[in-house]
C-alpha cells in the first residue's frame, strides 16, 4: 500500500488467500419423449451429474408447473411417476 505523504511511503506485506468453491448447478440427463398406455404406470430413471468437490446431495423434485395428479417417489430409483391423469381435448372453436 502507499500513502499520499511527501515522500510516498509503502508497505508491504504477505498473506495467505483461501479460494473456496462456488457451486456449480448439477446436470440433469435428458429423459426424452415418453409414450404409454392409458393405465400403465410410466417408470423411468433419472439421472443427474454434480461437478462440486466435495459433491452435493441431489434430490429429485417435481416443480409447480408438473401436471396436475402427478407425484414422485424421490427416494427410490429409477423414479415411479405415480400418478397421472391427463385428458385430450379438442380446441375451440370460434
Amino acid at each position: 500500500m502507499t500513502d499520499n505523504g511527501t515522500p510516498p511511503l509503502t508497505a508491504t506485506q504477505s498473506l495467505t488467500l483461501v479460494v473456496k468453491e462456488v457451486n456449480v448447478s448439477p446436470v440433469l440427463s435428458s429423459i426424452g419423449d415418453r409414450t404409454v398406455k392409458e393405465g400403465t404406470q410410466l417408470t423411468f430413471t433419472a439421472n443427474a451429474t454434480d461437478s462440486d468437490l466435495p459433491s452435493n446431495t441431489l434430490t429429485f423434485t417435481l416443480d409447480s408447473g408438473a401436471l396436475s395428479g402427478a407425484n414422485i417417489n424421490p427416494g427410490q430409483r429409477p423414479l415411479y411417476l405415480e400418478r397421472l391423469r391427463w385428458e385430450a381435448r379438442p380446441p375451440r372453436t370460434a
